[in-house]
């Protein structure tokens, strides 16, 4: 997994989200998530940008409270 992949699998878990729910808030298809995790996929740009910018969301979130 890409180093972005692995810590947002690693967010997800301590979220307790489901991979549905996680794909279906950063709008991205479930096996586009798939190619990430399984096959060592490289996100686009785009779904790149979508990733840190959830994963920022989520800590700034959690350091908040």
């Amino acid at each position: 997994m890409v180093p972005e992949v692995k810590e947002l699998e690693d967010l997800r878990k301590q979220l307790g989200l489901s991979q549905s729910e996680l794909v279906a808030q950063l709008d991205i298809g479930r096996s586009t998530w798939d190619h990430y995790k399984y096959r060592d996929v490289r996100p686009s740009y785009e779904n790149l940008k979508k990733i840190n910018n959830f994963i920022e969301k989520k800590k700034n979130t959690k350091n908040m409270r």
